[in-house]
């Protein structure tokens, strides 16, 4: 099961939520991966692993898969950038600050999103859907294109949401697009 946390709004705590609700299910004695896909690399942080631009991320990941030139001679795996945390049962997908800049492409690659029966995402996680019980996905705020894959590929959405004006506006934001890419049996 692929859980996505969003919402449009940050410090609502998306990362707080998917660290715990990612911790909770290993507790519980399953298998559960934790897929950091904001550049600020709070997830990677807050599981204890220092966030290092020489280690292969999610954002080589989702580059390797865009760039369909190369497909043919060597596409990286999910599996070779998966690295086991404290919690046993619990394994990540680190991110860093260099998700920024590899994700900036596939704004402009119109095969990213709209136009494929599979996100580049879903694409990403083909390989390992049969190793684990949960996928909690960490995204970052907005609604950019690493949001958009996110909340596609994934069964559930949860939205951590703060009592305000701002929030309550993201979360009406959300909502309107998750509609529109997951169709009306949404709700």
């Amino acid at each position: 099961m692929i859980i996505s946390i969003v919402n449009n709004k940050g410090g609502v705590g998306k990362t707080t939520t998917s660290i715990n609700l990612a911790s909770a299910l290993a507790i519980k004695k399953n298998r559960v991966l934790l897929v950091d896909l904001d550049a600020q690399a709070h997830s990677t942080y807050g599981m204890g692993i220092k966030p290092d631009i020489e280690r292969k991320s999610i954002g080589d990941i989702i580059i390797s898969h865009s760039e369909n030139r190369f497909v043919f001679f060597y596409q990286k795996s999910i599996k070779d950038v998966i690295i086991s945390t404290p919690r046993k049962g619990l394994y990540l997908v680190p991110s860093n600050i260099k998700l920024t800049s590899q994700a900036e492409p596939l704004y402009r690659n119109s095969l990213f999103f709209k136009e494929r029966k599979y996100t580049i995402l879903e694409q990403c996680f083909k390989p390992i859907l049969n190793d684990y019980e949960y996928i909690i996905i960490d995204c970052p705020p907005g609604l950019g294109v690493l949001t958009l894959n996110a909340v596609r590929c994934c069964d559930f959405i949860l939205v951590p949401c703060e009592m305000s004006a701002g929030s309550i506006l993201g979360f009406n934001d959300l909502l309107n697009v998750a509609k529109e890419i997951k169709g009306e049996s949404f709700y």
